[in-house]
């Protein structure tokens, strides 16, 4: 077994004491202690450990939930959650951060074997990004120059349908849910490495939305269902360009009116991770920081740390101007479009 660096957070000296001695015996090296998520992230930055073992309460400041969610989206290094609190409003706050194991204290070294073993399984295949991107890429569009780096693993976590599609209704990418939705009977379904349409008129519709290069939403029904379409065409920044065909995402919903589907446009478009982009839709409906931190159960300072990445992400850096582009851009679209 390979000396993998772990990094454990944890407040307990008893408790980190004890898991460092269960990865000694275990076979794993120790990347450092932190007892505060500040210092956490601080280690991470410095050592790049293979894994953290983070305690989802650590008293004053951010907690581990905050901070393994930085940890998992800017630095790609896993996670396991190592605590004594399983509430179901932990747990539901914990799995909003995609964690890679949780394990609930006391726990024994065979907890930590396991979880340990299948967390670094799921980080030390080779180039799993890109393994990940091509299982969902039809006809491997990078090897026509399709340049995919605004996709990651985390759209396959989302429950909106996402289609990157050219003007001639060629799908270079698309995730799960939309998968599965195209396959439930509506008239757009998708066959081979394109969108067919069965309906001319829905066909002629939706390459003339794609041609406009616009932000639109429109409803497609058949046989009694609708599915909502966001049209967001990638800017030239963002854009890669296949046989000189510009490309757009589609964004797909059978039903728009839950705050996850607002959630996951914010989250594509902008690059957020999954607390930024609660925080993000959450701003487009009320512009007050103490209410999301509280509605969130976590602090009015944790909100403005996130929110200073947030600002970082959108290109903005005030929160009237944050606020004016979330509702302008396409989630405010959406929002407003269907009633």
């Amino acid at each position: 077994m390979s000396a993998n660096k772990i990094l454990i957070v944890d407040d307990s000296p008893t408790t980190t004491n004890l898991i460092q001695l269960h990865l000694k015996n275990l076979g794993y090296a120790t990347a450092g202690i932190a007892e505060t998520a500040e210092v956490a992230l601080k280690l991470v930055e410095k050592c790049l450990p293979d894994l953290v073992l983070m305690d989802i309460q650590l008293g004053e400041g951010m907690n581990g939930i905050e901070a393994a969610d930085i940890i998992m989206s800017q630095f790609n290094i896993p996670v396991i959650y190592v605590t004594f609190y399983s509430d179901n409003d932990t747990l539901d706050r914990a799995k909003l951060s995609m964690p890679f194991g949780f394990i609930n204290k006391p726990f024994r070294a065979n907890d930590l074997r396991v979880n340990i073993e299948i967390a670094l399984s799921r980080t030390s295949l080779p180039n799993r990004d890109h393994e990940i991107i091509h299982k969902h890429t039809i006809n491997d569009a990078r090897s026509d120059g399709a340049e995919l780096s605004l996709l990651s693993k985390a759209l396959d976590h989302l429950i909106s349908g996402v289609v990157v599609v050219d003007e001639t209704l060629k799908v270079f990418f698309i995730n799960k849910s939309a998968t599965n939705l195209l396959n439930n009977d509506f008239s757009v379904r998708l066959k081979g490495s394109a969108l067919h349409c069965s309906n001319p008129r829905v066909k002629k519709n939706l390459i003339e939305k794609l041609t406009k290069k616009t932000d639109v939403v429109f409803t497609i029904t058949h046989k009694g269902k609708d599915m909502y379409v966001l049209i967001f065409p990638l800017s030239d920044s963002e854009a890669y360009d296949v046989n000189h065909q510009s490309c757009s995402i589609m964004f797909l919903f059978d039903t728009i009116r839950e705050p996850d589907r607002i959630e996951d446009v914010i989250r594509t478009i902008y690059k957020l991770s999954p607390t930024e982009a609660k925080i993000a839709s959450k701003l487009m409906f009320n512009p007050y920081l103490t209410d999301i931190a509280a509605s969130m159960g976590i602090t009015y300072n944790t909100i403005r740390t996130h929110l200073k990445r947030i600002y970082q992400k959108t290109g903005t850096n005030k929160l009237p101007a944050l606020i004016q582009k979330l509702v302008t851009g396409p989630a405010g679209l959406l929002i407003h479009s269907i009633e």
